[in-house]
């Protein structure tokens, strides 16, 4: 009997000695829970993606093959789907979970809040598009090679800067149409010129540019270096065929 009572006596001290050293359960310890939510794995079977959520903070997106030779973790991932060919991982990110709680402690518009961002990550080859300010995409069930995603609406930095570009735009049109508008007119006059005065109204054109080569310098001078050789040649010639003057003593007719 007294057996009995020193060995549940020394059961309950054990007993207390343990959950003295266990840490209590509070908020502290619930933040620190983890969950694994959104699950997918690939056609083929060889991958396979999961998010890991604490109860409270960032999570985190992992692409792990099914023999554990590969494994990619992505920060804020979620959402993912893997294409129908089995190389990309298509993903929301979320912001960061201080920036969110800034905004609002600071009672920010839900529009001035941050905003996901989409990934698409290549499988085996650790790469990584990002696109920002992303509502939501598709993919469609047997096409690999297309992707559909929403934008939030710009920001209002972004408008001021579009608004200026397009102005620019319109600017260089106005400039360009004037300067059609001016060509126009000058071939419209000449087309008059031409109905009055008929094909002589080109003329002048034509004398003036004759006139030009006349007076240009350049021109005389490859006209004149054109013409010197055969202008050498000839007067060479005439020189040959020329009679040289009697010689002294020479008899008239000798």
């Amino acid at each position: 009997m007294r057996k009995g009572v020193v060995s549940l006596f020394c059961c309950l001290l054990l007993a207390l000695a343990i959950s003295a050293q266990k840490k209590p359960l509070d908020h502290s310890v619930y933040d620190a829970w983890q969950t694994i939510g959104e699950r997918a794995i690939s056609n083929d079977g060889k991958f396979v993606t999961y998010c890991i959520n604490p109860q409270e903070g960032d999570g985190v997106l992992v692409i792990q093959a099914c023999d554990n030779s590969y494994k990619k973790e992505i920060p804020r991932g979620y959402n993912p789907t893997i294409t129908e060919d089995n190389k990309y991982v298509i993903f929301r990110i979320h912001p960061l979970f201080k920036d969110v709680r800034d905004a609002r402690i600071k009672k920010k518009r839900q529009e001035d809040l941050p905003k996901d961002s989409l990934g698409i990550y290549s499988i085996g080859i650790d790469s990584l598009i990002k696109i920002a300010r992303v509502k939501g995409y598709k993919m469609p069930e047997k096409a690999a090679d297309w992707l559909a995603y929403q934008l939030e609406k710009p920001l209002p930095e972004q408008q001021k800067a579009k608004q200026q570009d397009s102005l620019t735009r319109v600017n260089n049109l106005i400039r360009m149409v004037d300067s059609l508008t001016r060509v126009t007119d000058s071939l419209r006059t000449k087309l008059n010129d031409v109905k009055i005065k008929g094909i002589a109204a080109l003329e002048p054109g034509r004398k003036e540019e004759k006139k030009n080569q006349a007076i240009n310098p350049q021109y005389l001078e490859r006209r004149v270096g054109a013409r010197a050789p055969a202008t050498l040649a000839r007067s060479s010639t005439k020189a040959r065929q020329r009679p040289g003057p009697p010689e002294p003593g020479a008899s008239a007719s000798g």
